[in-house]
């Protein structure tokens, strides 16, 4: 699993030792700042942003429930504190879990628990977020047969796209061409690199649908064999090799 990057606040500096004892048996965990006041810890979480905060609750000038009221970022927090009072309070800001000082292995255990089903249950919906926006990412173009009306292309009906004058002209594997009114830059763009091969200035073509290329041509069938500037076909096929210097 992922580093889950930890700052200890507290105003005694032997609680951030023993503390850090502790902690340190857990190898997914980075201690990233030790605060000893809430106005440093403010600044910190700020700066640093880090995944988890072990809050002591008593500290002179702000205590650990006015410290949570004021950041913004949002953080996991385990508060560490010898009055248990605090504990309705400190569940009412979303805190993971209490720990009754002096802190103990077993219940920290416990509230680590906590936190690693939180990071799972978080990492699940992110995936399934992104797996969202790539299936919804777009996959087609607008094309119009007759000026009149535009319809889906999508791009895998794509054999290849040609600019003439001042229109653009996909050709599709039905045998249909289209008009596409834009530049040849934007239609770029929007394609994916990895499909598309850009063989001039003034054409590109779906990879899947080339039947063979040299370094001078391009063959899509029998009927359709274009020409290419030597050399351009090679340039997007091989890597770049670097002079040396």
């Amino acid at each position: 699993m992922e580093i889950i990057k930890y700052l200890i606040v507290d105003d005694e500096p032997l609680a951030h030792k023993s503390l850090a004892i502790l902690l340190n048996k857990y190898d997914y965990l980075q201690c990233i700042g030790n605060c000893y006041n809430a106005f440093k810890a403010i600044s910190f979480i700020k700066e640093n942003k880090p995944d988890l905060l072990f809050l002591d609750m008593d500290m002179p000038d702000m205590n650990g429930l006015e410290l949570l009221k004021n950041i913004s970022h949002p953080i996991k927090v385990i508060i560490t504190t010898a009055h248990s009072d605090y504990a309705v309070h400190g569940y009412e800001h979303g805190v993971i879990d209490f720990l009754l000082k002096p802190v103990k292995a077993e219940r920290l255990f416990q509230a680590m628990t906590k936190v690693i089903e939180i990071v799972n249950n978080e990492s699940i919906i992110k995936k399934e977020a992104e797996v969202k926006i790539a299936e919804e990412k777009q996959n087609y173009v607008y094309g119009t047969p007759d000026k009149k009306k535009f319809v889906k292309i999508y791009f895998d009906e794509i054999l290849y796209i040609e600019k003439i004058g001042n229109y653009l002209y996909i050709h599709s594997v039905d045998g249909n061409s289209y008009y596409y009114l834009t530049s040849l830059k934007i239609i770029k763009s929007i394609l994916p690199e990895d499909e598309f091969l850009y063989a001039n200035q003034s054409i590109i073509f779906s990879k899947t649908k080339i039947k063979s290329a040299d370094g001078q041509k391009i063959v899509i069938n029998d009927d359709l064999v274009f020409k290419v500037s030597p050399g351009y076909l090679e340039s997007q096929i091989k890597p770049k090799k670097h002079k040396e210097k």
